[in-house]
């Protein structure tokens, strides 16, 4: 299933979302930054990564590549050794501005890419405080069948900070969008018929959170805070 949705959201102004971090993630991102590259929407970017449960790790740092030249993306530190991932010249989008977008659903993996982009000032984030899944697990195969998983290792962001039981905070917090729902006529009983329930579905402009992005894209645009 696809992971990746983009669309131009303004003048300048493009939209990127990630679900999860699949097989395809990486490449996914790449092609759809050639496409709103080419449609003159890549000035800036709102990176989506609102309940996106995490993944594949590796995708997460290739992802991350996309916007960074040089520095650590994330530390992997186990009890007797650290493995840092650092990013690499080359990537379609190391000058674009980004406003990220974060919740209490983002976790794992797309935590570590929000950190990164943070630690390293290539993002604002907006929303909500993250999850604050940082640790690795093992997965051991026991003789009798059984299995067992152990932690072995927890993720750190460029600049030291441990992403468990902590997650990230927001530059800007907004909170998220609740449906109301409203019955249509008050009926009486269990087998009332005279009212019927509607709700109020999410809109684009019902979404306080991507409202913000988008004011912070074209302050960016601007020439204003990125």
């Amino acid at each position: 299933l696809p992971t990746v949705r983009h669309k131009v959201l303004d003048k300048g102004i493009g939209y990127l979302a990630i679900a999860r971090f699949s097989e395809a993630t990486s490449a996914d991102v790449a092609a759809a930054l050639s496409s709103l590259k080419q449609q003159g929407a890549l000035d800036v970017l709102v990176l989506d990564l609102r309940n996106d449960p995490g993944g594949l790790v590796d995708q997460a740092v290739l992802v991350a590549d996309q916007f960074l030249d040089a520095g650590t993306i994330v530390s992997i530190r186990g009890r007797a050794s650290t493995e840092n991932q650092t990013a690499h010249k080359g990537g379609l989008a190391t000058t674009v501005p980004v406003i990220a977008l974060v919740d209490q659903g983002t976790a794992s993996a797309a935590e570590i890419l929000a950190a990164a982009l943070r630690d390293h000032g290539r993002a604002k984030l907006v929303g909500l405080p993250t999850y604050g899944k940082g640790t690795v697990q093992t997965f051991y195969d026991l003789e009798d069948g059984a299995g067992l998983k152990l932690t072995t290792a927890r993720y750190y962001t460029p600049k030291g900070n441990s992403l468990e039981s902590k997650g990230i905070v927001p530059d800007v917090k907004v909170e998220s969008f609740t449906p109301d729902e409203i019955v249509v006529g008050a009926g009486n009983g269990s087998g009332a018929h005279s009212g019927s329930d509607v709700t109020i579905g999410e809109s684009a402009t019902d979404d306080p959170q991507l409202t913000t992005a988008v004011k912070l894209a074209k302050q960016a645009l601007r020439g204003g805070s990125k």
